[in-house]
């Protein structure tokens, strides 16, 4: 009755007037629900596919490495400069050091670092002698001193050039007689040997293409150009990210370098998801160890914990497919697991994520980042 009263029959009573409107509230509800549901559905099927175009996209990423990096080598292996240095080269360089200025341009003319047309090596005069003030009182030229003296002493030539790092690369170093610098410009840069464990250059090389037609050294090129371009020096180093942690007054002209020289002791996160501060406090034990280094050298199998926001453990436990590559839990997350793996909880499930933020997920951020983000934790 009520609904044929709906349907058109004048309500004659309040009675009548009642179940019409019960009877029509019925119907919008109803129809608010097959709404629901179809929108529900809908955003059920656009969320699976962006995720899967997320995970296309990240597989499609890596191969485009791989193959950027396939290249580069190809077309650097010519630049390979053996060079040796035994104790009679060793032993001249000490008597030209004896000499001055004259004897320290001799000096770098045998090193071929400093050859007419060629590359000048990654090595910062001024940084060199701010962290061996010895080196001022030896007049000698920074770089000479280096070649004769500071490089077999395990100075460091750079602040992004860890000489620890680079020898576990370079099995042949000690072999040869050279300095680590020496060996990177002969040998290493061609073989695709890195200079920082937060400079990946397979990484790096993906991203400046030219290289493979300049053979620039990577790392001068990030210096010289790349910093600049906010070039992504390895997956956990996000440029614009740190730039905005660091904030306007810190003049970053080179994050990464900023970060290594002063941002990590000031506990300035590198990406979201690494807390320098919490991983120094939890693991004290690193010394003066750079933290986010010191992960990337200890983290792989999932022992140590980046930050609050991802339990490398249990990621690893989640893992639904192998590893998209050998690195870190974190890294791989960031590589492309974020989209094949379940998410910590379910609101940080992959579909979860981009049908609540899809704005987020185009941008390409992960949803433990969003997360991180916006200062929550587990």
């Amino acid at each position: 009755m009520a609904r044929q009263k709906a349907l058109g029959k004048t309500p004659e009573t309040l009675q009548d007037k009642l179940e019409v409107l019960a009877a029509r509230q019925s119907a919008l509800h109803a129809e608010v629900q097959r709404a629901r549901t179809s929108e529900a559905i809908s955003a059920q099927r656009l969320g699976s596919a962006l995720v899967e175009a997320l995970a296309a996209k990240a597989r499609a990423d890596l191969r485009a490495i791989d193959v950027g990096w396939t290249r580069y080598l190809a077309a650097v292996k010519h630049h390979l400069r053996p060079d040796r240095r035994n104790r009679i080269r060793r032993g001249l360089e000490l008597a030209l050091a004896r000499l001055g200025p004259l004897g320290g341009r001799l000096i770098l003319r045998l090193s071929g670092l400093v050859a007419p047309g060629s590359d000048a090596p990654p090595f910062d005069p001024a940084w060199y002698l701010g962290e061996n003030p010895d080196v001022g009182r030896s007049g000698l030229d920074p770089l000479v001193h280096y070649l004769v003296f500071g490089g077999q002493e395990g100075r460091a030539p750079h602040p992004l050039f860890d000489v620890a790092f680079y020898h576990r690369q370079a099995p042949d170093l000690g072999s040869t007689g050279l300095t680590p610098l020496a060996h990177y410009v002969r040998f290493g840069f061609a073989r695709g040997l890195s200079t920082h464990p937060l400079f990946d250059v397979r990484y790096y090389v993906a991203q400046a293409p030219e290289l493979a037609a300049t053979a620039e050294y990577p790392l001068q090129h990030y210096l010289r150009v790349g910093a600049a371009r906010d070039l992504v020096p390895s997956r956990l180093f996000q440029p614009l990210y740190y730039r905005q942690q660091a904030g306007p007054e810190a003049q970053v002209s080179n994050p990464l370098l900023h970060y290594v020289q002063r941002g990590a002791a000031m506990g300035v996160r590198p990406n979201p998801l690494f807390d320098p501060a919490w991983f120094r406090a939890l693991h004290p034990d690193i010394g003066r160890s750079e933290p986010l280094a010191f992960y990337l050298a200890h983290g792989a199998e999932g022992q140590l914990n980046p930050g609050p926001w991802f339990d490398a453990a249990a990621y690893l436990q989640r893992r639904a497919e192998p590893r998209l590559t050998r690195l870190d839990p974190l890294s791989d997350y960031l590589a492309g697991g974020a989209w094949t793996s379940p998410g910590a909880a379910p609101e940080l499930s992959p579909l979860a994520f981009v049908i609540a933020h899809p704005e987020a997920a185009v941008r390409g951020l992960t949803p433990l980042e969003h997360w991180a983000s916006r200062g929550q934790t587990g």
